[in-house]
């Protein structure tokens, strides 16, 4: 069930499974996904597979319980300093009929231990363009889909860029 907002035809709250999809229709129906990671159907994969994408800070740290060292339990290639390290756009198969996933695609971006983002361009399939987001380098970088930077901008800030994203606006009210 919706609810009718005028001007914007029906609103639906996001799922859990749009938001992993990064359902495309998210403009207008609420289901924009989170895009730290977003979920990829590839209609050339068999029924059941499918891609997750994500921006890995790659960043370790558990404020909350300061009376455990967790310095150890962490991912050995993982950053414990907030201003440097090596963060990475990842991709995995994921196959849910067997149960498995693997790493499919990684590439080195600018560091950022928190506010971040990959999101693809186009209709959002493992072929299109991405933008990548690194909000605490205050950098965002245009892509070809096997990660070769195409265009990398800078920006001042004092606060963090939290998310980027590139649109047509094509269906928006706005829109050409």
């Amino acid at each position: 069930m919706g609810t009718s907002v005028k001007g914007w035809g029906q609103f639906r709250p996001s799922t859990p499974r749009q938001v992993a999809r990064g359902a495309s229709s998210g403009r207008h129906n609420g289901a924009k996904p989170s895009c730290h990671n977003h979920r990829i159907d590839d209609p050339k994969l068999p029924p059941g597979q499918y891609y997750l994408e994500m921006f890995n800070n790659n960043y370790w740290h558990v404020g909350s319980r300061t009376d455990i060292d967790w310095k150890s339990a962490g991912p050995s290639s993982a950053s414990l300093r907030a201003i440097d390290g090596t963060s990475q756009a990842l991709r995995y198969l994921v196959d849910e009929k067997a149960g498995t996933f693997r790493q499919d695609f990684a590439r080195d971006v600018p560091y950022s231990s928190v506010v971040s983002n990959v999101w693809r361009l186009g209709e959002r399939t493992v072929e299109d363009q991405m933008v990548v987001n690194s909000g605490k380098s205050n950098e965002y970088s245009q892509r070809s889909a096997d990660g070769t930077v195409l265009a990398s901008y800078r920006y001042d800030s004092t606060g963090l860029g939290y998310r980027v994203f590139k649109e047509s606006f094509q269906g928006y009210w706005y829109g050409a």
